[in-house]
């Protein structure tokens, strides 16, 4: 598939139907490839609610999308969990260009800038607002977070893990999303244990050839013999 769309259909599915907690991420291991997360949790009681305004239930919702998506790509994944108190959906799948990630995200998020430029990249993103969701009267949370090909030189959001870039949208309106990482280079962490395994046995032999001539020196002296003069 060329601009898969199987998360943009994730997307109108869930954000049209579902107000309860929705994370995305999308993981870059390149500057141009890597993978995308969606996955929301819903409560007993959410999933009633969703019962009611739609005549389906969060596993029904989950195995339609999986019908949806289909086999069109093996990479692609959709898997459904529930326990006594809450449902949860998750749909993953690779991309291997910006173009794809683009389709992925859809119409209702527009991309000012993804993309490499002078050894560092750039993450610039507005989430729409999801109106459809309110409608349920359902308070929405979505995490949207974004793991950086290189060390975060600087960003907007509420919260940074490592490399992932954190933001918390409640829907109502839209959000800016702004980060930069490095690309190409090296962190200064890994210079630093770099130097550390070259130097350590540096340092290791050099106390090894000091040890030695200190007990060289200590066997080399001899005792003087009680009653006779050195120079006799």
């Amino acid at each position: 598939m060329n601009r898969p769309r199987w998360l943009l259909l994730a997307g109108f599915m869930l954000f049209a139907l579902l107000a309860c907690r929705v994370e995305m991420h999308t993981t870059f291991k390149t500057p141009e490839s890597g993978h995308v997360r969606l996955g929301w949790t819903m409560t007993a009681e959410e999933e009633q609610m969703l019962q009611n305004a739609t005549d389906s239930t969060a596993e029904e919702l989950c195995n339609e999308l999986a019908a949806e998506i289909g086999d069109d790509d093996p990479q692609v994944s959709v898997t459904f969990d529930s326990t006594e108190e809450e449902r949860t959906c998750v749909v993953q799948g690779p991309f291997d260009n910006l173009d794809q990630l683009a389709g992925i995200y859809g119409e209702d998020t527009t991309i000012n800038k993804i993309g490499e430029e002078d050894g560092k990249f750039y993450y610039d993103v507005v989430a729409s607002p999801l109106g459809d969701a309110a409608d349920l009267g359902i308070p929405i949370e979505v995490t949207w977070s974004v793991t950086m090909p290189g060390k975060v030189l600087e960003h907007n959001g509420d919260a940074l893990q490592g490399r992932t870039v954190v933001w918390h949208l409640d829907g109502t309106e839209p959000v800016h999303m702004q980060a930069v990482s490095r690309v190409g280079g090296i962190d200064a962490q890994y210079v630093a244990l770099a130097v550390g395994c070259l130097c350590l046995p540096l340092l290791l032999a050099a106390i090894g050839v000091a040890a030695w001539l200190v007990l060289r020196k200590g066997k080399g002296a001899q005792p003087t013999p009680q009653g006779f003069s050195k120079y006799e």
